[in-house]
């Protein structure tokens, strides 16, 4: 009988952060402009885009967030969407892709 040595048997090392359910990850990518939008709290997304003139079948890679949403936004629809009353603020993520945990 052959003699058989396990060497794949490995104890892991380290663990992964815990992401609660409404956090967000951001990893850095070379992805074009992105802007998260915050809104305030019990505000519409869909009212605030549709009130600009937007609504989310018109923005490319759009990501829905646990407290936002992010897209990608020509200069005078920034514009409009910082002067909403229901929105928070708008961050530039550019440098980040946003992934929902």
């Amino acid at each position: 009988m052959s003699n058989k040595e396990d060497s794949n048997t490995q104890a892991s090392t380290g663990t992964a952060p815990s992401l609660g359910a409404y956090e967000k990850l951001l990893i850095p990518t070379r992805k074009q402009p992105t802007d998260e939008i915050i809104l305030k709290k019990g505000a519409s997304m869909d009212k605030v885009l549709s009130e600009v003139g937007l609504d989310r079948s018109g923005i490319p890679h759009v990501r829905i967030l646990a407290f936002g949403f992010a897209g990608t936004f020509k200069p005078e629809m920034l514009e409009k969407l910082r002067a909403h009353p229901d929105v928070e603020c708008v961050e530039d993520i550019s440098n980040f892709s946003v992934i929902l945990c």
